[in-house]
């Protein structure tokens, strides 16, 4: 019974909480505001280095990349790595990472419908 409670109340502070994050940033569409935040991201790492890191990931990547794989198996993940330029770093991150121990390394694999 708390399990449930807690899944489901948490689930209404979390939204509670991305609307008010959205009116404080002046976000008015969530996929897009994400589409440039990784835009900038893949422009920051630029083309030069793997990683924002240079040759091995820092803290900053794992973030980034925790975040994404934490999407995988969602459509904005797939959304994500074809309408944005991440997809390059991502890649490196996942070789370099490797898979995780609670996904499949075969899930990892785009399923981007081209």
């Amino acid at each position: 019974m708390e399990r449930h409670l807690s899944k489901y109340v948490g689930a209404m502070v979390m939204y509670l909480i991305a609307k008010r994050s959205k009116k404080k940033y002046g976000i008015d569409d969530e996929r897009l505001a994400l589409y440039a935040a990784l835009n900038s991201w893949a422009d920051a790492v630029g083309d030069k280095r793997m990683f924002l890191g240079g040759h091995e990931p820092n803290k900053a990547d794992l973030s980034v990349f925790g975040v994404l794989r934490a999407m995988h198996g969602l459509d904005t993940y797939n959304d994500v790595m074809r309408e944005t330029k991440i997809w390059p770093w991502f890649r490196c991150m996942t070789d370099r990472v490797g898979s995780s121990s609670r996904t499949a390394s075969k899930q990892l694999e785009i399923t981007v419908k081209e």
